[in-house]
């Protein structure tokens, strides 16, 4: 599923200033490594034959690309060997945890090894771009004029959440959901929840409101393609955001396994997170 739903205005009260000033350095010099990692991971997550011993693998992978991710932001633009430890060392699991549960693959043709030279290679040239051409694009003052978008994130512990958790974020009109995911890992703790990648976020472009439109015929795609244009709607794009929660289920059927980080019960529906299947109770 895709998503239009673009402005460029911002609702009141959002500091666009500062949220470019404090969020454009860091990670800076491991940035295309951590999104490549987030890119692969959210893969894996939405890999649809999954079982017990196979979730609680794939637990630690997460565990290991959030030590990683939280070692490249502490970094910022500087080089640290405490973040290129913690990047191969998410890189060494992720790729046994490939072996072990996707031998055929399952990110590409391309090894997660190449995937994560080939980003390595983006940054250092990156890095020595921005080291010897300095540029005031660079200034947050310039990052005002160009073609980004404000959208508003609505983070709920269930769809029918009456005071969920508000989110604004500055994105590129066309991000992907490594990018999303990168920015939201981010949030400053006590004002905001940081979302990780274990919290499984799903994307949505409305929901309903009301327990009773949640009958056993419903359905609704995450969102996987978004795409924010020009628009003279005054609100801006705003995204349903759904997370997991700590309990697990295990369904198990004569053709599939799948694991649910989230179910909801509106009346007589059971609503799994993160697929189409919903069936009523007799």
């Amino acid at each position: 599923m895709s998503v239009s739903t673009p402005s460029k205005r911002r609702p009141s009260g959002f500091d666009r200033y500062g949220f470019i000033k404090s969020a454009k350095n860091i990670g800076r010099a491991y940035r295309k490594q951590a999104l490549e990692l987030i890119e692969m991971c959210r893969t894996f997550l939405l890999a649809s034959k999954q079982g017990d011993r196979q979730d609680t693998e794939l637990k630690r992978v997460l565990q290991a690309v959030g030590a990683a991710l939280n070692s490249v932001a502490e970094a910022g633009k500087k080089s640290s060997k405490d973040a290129e430890n913690a990047l191969q060392k998410a890189i060494e699991i992720l790729a046994k945890y490939e072996r072990d549960f996707h031998p055929t693959g399952i990110n590409g043709n391309e090894s997660i090894e190449k995937r994560m030279e080939a980003a390595q290679k983006k940054d250092k040239t990156s890095s020595a771009f921005l080291l010897f051409h300095r540029k005031r694009t660079e200034d947050a003052d310039d990052w005002d004029s160009k073609e980004v978008v404000h959208v508003r994130f609505k983070v709920l512990s269930s769809p029918v959440d009456k005071e969920p958790q508000i989110v604004d974020q500055i994105l590129s009109p066309k991000p992907k959901a490594s990018e999303i995911l990168w920015n939201l890992s981010r949030l400053k703790s006590g004002k905001h929840k940081r979302i990780a990648l274990k919290d499984n976020p799903h994307f949505y472009s409305d929901l309903p409101h009301s327990t009773v439109e949640y009958q056993d015929t419903f359905r609704q795609r995450p969102i996987h393609d978004f795409r924010f244009d020009d628009t003279t709607s005054p609100s801006g794009p705003e995204i349903c955001v759904l997370l997991d929660k700590t309990a697990r289920v295990f369904l198990e059927t004569k053709n599939k396994t799948r694991t649910f980080g989230n179910v909801w019960r509106p009346g007589r529906a059971m609503i799994f997170k993160g697929t189409i299947f919903a069936r009523p109770f007799g």
